[in-house]
């Protein structure tokens, strides 16, 4: 029986590790592999209800009304972010949740919600609460109205 097999084995063993090793070192230094997530503020500039994503910003401070024969109605978020975040929303009807949304984001987009039926949503009190992680970060009320 040979003995000196193990001895071969341990010493490729060794040179594989410091080529691992070496080729590791030389990527951390050159900033090619990196353990840590690049960071930055998360800002919401803006965000609003609208009947048409299209068009400019309504009146702010004031809660919306919108017909109850609408079909759609458009949250426009205003993200400023250097990194990717994950955001949500969530749609209340009289303080019960109707649906949610979710996506990952690094720059200005639109979410929206629809009506079930072809007459439009129910008359009352909706809230959209856009959330980062769980915690809401901006809440906006809307009202719909019978159309008469």
């Amino acid at each position: 029986m040979n003995k000196r097999k193990p001895t071969r084995f341990l010493i490729l063993g060794i040179i594989i590790a410091a080529v691992i090793w070496g080729m590791y070192f030389i990527l951390i230094q050159t900033g090619l592999f990196q353990f840590t997530r690049q960071s930055g503020p998360i800002t919401i500039q803006d965000a609003y209800l609208t009947l048409d994503p299209e068009l400019s910003k309504p009146t702010s401070g004031q809660t919306p009304t919108f017909p109850a024969d609408t079909s759609r109605i458009y949250l426009a978020v205003f993200l400023e972010s250097e990194i990717p975040v994950h955001l949500g929303v969530r749609w209340y009807f009289e303080d019960e949740l109707i649906f949610q949304q979710s996506g990952t984001f690094d720059r200005p987009f639109v979410w929206y919600i629809q009506s079930e039926t072809e007459v439009g949503f129910l008359p009352g009190i909706y809230r959209a609460e856009i959330h980062l992680i769980k915690e809401p970060i901006r809440i906006l009320e809307f009202t719909i109205e019978e159309t008469n």
